[in-house]
Parts: C-alpha cells; structure tokens; sequence
C-alpha cells in the first residue's frame, strides 16, 4: 500500500480524531489575511475570516477538508500535489504552515521539500513548520525513519516517519536558504517548531 493509500484510508478517523489545531499555529496566522496550508489534511489549520489554499496528496483527506470549509463559511481552495512539487506560481504566498508534514516526507527529500517551500514564498513571506520530537521519552531507542501503526478497526495502517531532534533540524533549516527566526518545543515537548522567512 502506498502512502497515499494509506492517507486516503485514515482519512476519515483522522477527521474525527485530528480536529484541533495547534495553538503555536493559530497564533502565528492571526495577523495574516491568507496562507498556504501544505499537507493540510481535512481541517485541523483552516481559519475562518481568511483565504486558505489548502495542499494535500490525499484526495480523501480534501473531500472532508472541501466539506468542512463550505459547512463553516471558510474561504478555502484546495489542490492535490506532492508538497515537493506544488503546481503553483513562484513567490505566489506571504505565510505557510507546514504542520505535522515534513516528518512524513522521506529523508532523501527533505531537502527538495524545503526548497519547493522557498520557491512559492515571496521575499519576507513567513512559514512554520512542525515535527515531531525524537527526544521524548516514547521515542527512546527507536530508528530515526520508521513506519508508525495507524490503528484502525481491521489492519494497522502503517505511516512513514522521520524523527528529527532539535538540532537536525536547525541544520537542515540552515542548509534551506529560509533565515530560521525561532526554533522552540511545544509545551510537552512533543513537536519541534521552526518560524522562519524567507530573505
């Protein structure tokens, strides 16, 4: 089974299950009339009272996504793509999230996935990124890339993971051409986030 598979599968419990939003999130787009939501899933970062383009690779987590904005007013267009190559328009967003995607994407395209980030922001645009934190106590003598079971009623559905620590992270971001503005965990301790521009 495919990731997209797999995605298209959890769709509808990660609806039910996945709906709050991260506060470091919501806090970071108030100010901003619009962004751009890759790896959106079916709802959890669309704000009301702003102009969403959500990006998924999974059609059926944009079906619910598409549901949820017309059943609650939100002003949102979606796309289905790869976040390593967005069918959209150089320097086309001043904000991007990025929450709970990066550490799906494989090691091997980490890289390209900043880089096609860089690409669709405009100079000064402003984007956080979420992952999970490998130094919590859960992770502890697990590979960094793994396949985490998504339980379902019938056969675990297994999602691809990187576990990065806080300091692979800021290398990475380093090497991505963004200026990394703030690196901090949440308050368990369980994501990483990164706010960073491009210059």
């Amino acid at each position: 089974m495919s990731q997209r598979e797999v995605w298209d599968a959890i769709a509808p419990q990660w609806h039910r299950w996945r709906e709050k939003p991260l506060p470091e999130v919501m806090r970071f787009i108030e100010g901003a009339a619009g962004y751009l939501d890759i790896g959106c899933g079916s709802r959890r970062h669309l704000a009301k009272g702003k102009k969403v383009t959500g990006l998924d690779f999974s059609v059926e987590m944009l079906k619910l996504a598409k549901k949820f904005s017309e059943d609650n007013g939100i002003d949102a267009d979606f796309i289905m793509a790869d976040a390593c190559e967005m069918p959209l328009k150089d320097e086309s967003f001043s904000m991007a999230v990025a929450a709970a995607v990066l550490h799906a994407v494989p090691k091997e395209s980490h890289e390209k996935f900043l880089k096609e980030m860089k690409r669709v922001m405009k100079k000064g645009g402003k984007c956080i990124i979420t992952v999970w934190n490998k130094d919590q106590e859960k992770f502890t003598g697990l590979a960094k890339e793994r396949y985490v079971p998504w339980k379902d009623e019938g056969e675990a559905l297994m999602r691809h993971y990187y576990l990065f620590d806080k300091e692979e992270f800021e290398t990475l971001l380093g090497k991505s051409g963004f200026r990394t503005d703030r690196v901090y965990l949440d308050a368990e301790g369980w994501n990483i986030i990164a706010e960073i521009s491009k210059p």
